[in-house]
């Protein structure tokens, strides 16, 4: 009977390896070492609990499959949460509208509610509201695809009404800042 391996053990034989196991997996290479320390963490706590050392390499890279997958998911939602909070932000302290985006919030409005009712609600909830698209998904009973795919429609065919309506300035931040050339009424 062999005595279970120590962490330093395991880690001197196989570090590296998970290293670039995750490397080439992880959607930020900057990531990698945050995961590999969880890889890490979970091998101190879990590694007396291994019971065959025949299959400890397999149980290594499963553990650090399983912390990439949970980063990963972590980071989504840290987006999704970031992007709401910013929304959110921008809505807590308006600043005083200028003419400019005064007349295009009106315009938008006209073309919002041209659009598809099915699209427009599901738009509004997302842009407006700040609402997931994986609830509203859950909300409506459809596909998380099937949201993403309205949302994305409406998008589109806003942004493609609104270049039709005027010429829309949009700074580097993704705020308007005017509306030059107007083309034509947009009503």
């Amino acid at each position: 009977m062999h005595a279970a391996p120590t962490l330093d053990e395991v880690w001197s034989q196989y570090g590296q390896r998970l290293r670039g196991y995750l490397a080439a997996r992880a959607s930020n290479p900057a990531d990698v070492d945050d995961v590999l320390q969880v890889v890490l963490l979970r091998t101190h706590d879990k590694l007396a609990s291994v019971r065959d050392l025949g299959q400890l390499r397999g149980w290594l890279f499963r553990v650090a499959r399983n912390a990439l997958i949970d980063h990963e998911r972590q980071v989504s939602r840290r987006r999704e949460t970031a992007d709401v909070s910013e929304s959110v932000a921008a809505e807590a302290v308006p600043e005083p509208p200028e003419a400019d985006q005064v007349e295009l919030s009106s315009c938008v409005r006209v073309f919002v509610e041209r659009l598809d009712p099915k699209d427009r609600d599901v738009l509004e909830a997302v842009d407006l509201q700040g609402r997931t698209q994986r609830a509203i998904a859950d909300d409506l009973g459809v596909s998380y695809s099937t949201v993403k795919s309205r949302v994305q429609r409406a998008r589109d065919r806003l942004a493609a009404d609104l270049s039709g309506c005027c010429a829309v300035e949009i700074g580097p931040d993704g705020r308007v800042l005017g509306t030059p050339h107007k083309r034509n009424p947009c009503n």
